[in-house]
């Protein structure tokens, strides 16, 4: 185990002596300096600015996300007519329904009053209506 440690222990020590010294170095600034020689710093930073585009390029560039954009808008604004359309169809479908299924019931559904129970009174001043209906159908008039 000692023999698989060991090389790891002194990789790890070689990192953080490397880290101390670049610690020292950058936090010794120029006042670390010895000599007369004066250096601007031992650790410089070079600004690097990305160079303007051509104008080729980027007009094409232009005309690329434009034409996107524009391809993208069709097919949402074909999806959202393509969704009105099938929802307009059900609509009429479901209108056609109900149309067809009252005109059924108006001509072969009919209610009428279901006769008086046996027994029930028939004199002055008794109810002669009944409270329920005989349902009459027929399928005359289905397609």
């Amino acid at each position: 185990m000692r023999s698989e440690i060991l090389p790891q222990l002194f990789v790890a020590l070689g990192e953080m002596s490397h880290a101390r010294d670049l610690l020292n170095t950058v936090l010794s600034g120029p006042a670390g300096i010895q000599g007369k020689e004066e250096l601007s710093s031992p650790l410089s930073a070079t600004l690097v600015t990305k160079p303007p585009p051509i104008t080729s390029v980027q007009a094409f560039n232009a005309q690329l996300t434009i034409g996107s954009k524009d391809e993208s808008l069709r097919k949402a604004a074909n999806l959202f007519k393509c969704a009105a359309e099938s929802m307009e169809r059900s609509r009429l479908k479901g209108e056609k329904y109900w149309v067809d299924a009252l005109r059924i019931r108006r001509a072969n559904w009919g209610l009428t009053p279901a006769p008086l129970p046996l027994g029930a009174s028939t004199g002055k001043g008794a109810d002669k209506t009944s409270k329920d209906f005989v349902i009459s159908y027929g399928l005359e008039g289905c397609k």
